[in-house]
């Protein structure tokens, strides 16, 4: 009995042997073999990080549908003074509450009628400002790039007509509606243009109606700025092309506004006045001079 037993025993441990020395025969080189590969490894240089590019423009506008222009429904970046001018912001003056209200009653009303129309057009309704609400609903579905320049194109196709030369006297700030059937000048345009981008998503924050004074042809007018992430945007009636406001120095910025605030510029080297109320914005600055 006990000589089968150690028979048994013998070969068990004969066998165990034989097991662990094969599976080291195997295991050992793929052991070599993975140290070696991780010591390959650890001697290669590190893999460049990938290079992360800043927006950069793609025209003479700065208009970058890519970078600069995909999320204009966000804060535009700090830092961006236009026409090389410093500012200074206040809410809404006592002055001016009557045009910010018109302006926002405006919006209003175009985004009611935006929600109204269909995207197809309607042949027994032609009026300017249905085509408007239709070329709106149809420029929805553009990217940035796109939307400005066909906002752009489609607004400056409306007759320009000084206010005394279309209602008699007085500067009037007109109506979307109004302008799109009678034409205006260059404060409706710059409005219409702003509305149209509201309509289409683009935040107020991006937005801004300028009064400038334009040193060529020694008169004030309005102009459209839009911030985008490296730029401002210039959106003049008086060319369908685009600017950035580095390239317009004849244009001394008076003040601009939003539906929300209002801005005061002076340009840089000089001292801001000490004091400035809101009421001695008025005095030196009618709303549309």
């Amino acid at each position: 009995m006990f000589p089968i037993v150690r028979v048994l025993f013998l070969t068990f441990i004969f066998v165990l042997g034989f097991l662990l020395t094969a599976w080291a025969s195997v295991g050992l080189p793929r052991q070599e073999l993975t140290a070696s590969t991780q010591k390959q490894a650890q001697s290669r240089p590190p893999s460049p990080q990938p290079i992360i590019k800043k927006p950069q423009r793609i025209d003479r506008a700065g208009i970058n549908s890519a970078d600069a222009l995909m999320d204009l429904d966000i804060a535009p970046p700090r830092g961006l003074n236009i026409f090389d001018a410093s500012e200074i912001a206040f809410d809404t003056p006592a002055a001016f509450v009557g045009k910010i209200e018109s302006l926002q009653r405006y919006l209003q009303k175009a985004r009611i009628a935006f929600g109204q129309t269909p995207l197809s057009e309607d042949p027994e309704n032609d009026t300017p400002f249905y085509q408007w609400q239709t070329f709106l609903k149809q420029t929805a579905y553009l990217a940035s790039k796109g939307k400005i320049e066909a906002v752009q194109a489609f607004v400056n196709r409306t007759p320009y007509y000084h206010d005394s030369d279309s209602v008699g006297s007085g500067d009037v700030w007109k109506d979307p509606e109004d302008f799109l059937t009678f034409g205006g000048d260059s404060e409706d345009f710059a409005l219409t243009k702003y509305i149209s981008f509201r309509v289409l998503g683009i935040i107020p924050e991006r937005l801004r109606i300028a009064v400038v004074f334009d040193q060529d042809k020694t008169l004030y007018r309005a102009v459209l700025l839009i911030y985008t992430n490296t730029d401002v945007l210039v959106l003049d009636e008086t060319k369908n092309d685009i600017s950035i406001t580095q390239d317009l120095p004849h244009l001394a910025p008076v003040y601009s506004f939003n539906e929300h605030h209002i801005w005061y510029h002076w340009k840089k080297n000089t001292r801001p006045p000490t004091t400035f109320l809101q009421t001695d914005m008025q005095k030196q600055y009618p709303v549309f001079p």
